[in-house]
């Protein structure tokens, strides 16, 4: 695959998550996703995290996962306050 195409797809991939932090999160993973505690979510994003990274390992794109790292950070933070 090209890098540009690498770079776009890993952006498509972020782009959910950034959609859930703008919108209502909370229903969304729990409608969606079966997720419904803030341990589920974290276990959740840690798998994806990981599978993102080893999908996608170019070094070119490290500071795209580092965006998608602290989107994901924001959005469990915002769920902590939702669900409590």
């Amino acid at each position: 695959m090209e890098p540009e195409s690498r770079f776009v797809r890993l952006v498509d991939k972020a782009l959910p998550l950034i959609s859930n932090i703008a919108g209502p999160g909370k229903k969304v993973m729990a409608e969606d996703y079966g997720i419904y505690t803030q341990e589920q979510l974290d276990a959740n994003e840690d798998r994806f995290s990981k599978k993102l990274r080893e999908r996608f390992p170019d070094e070119n794109l490290d500071f795209l996962h580092q965006v998608r790292d602290v989107l994901a950070l924001k959005f469990s933070d915002q769920m902590a306050l939702e669900m409590a």
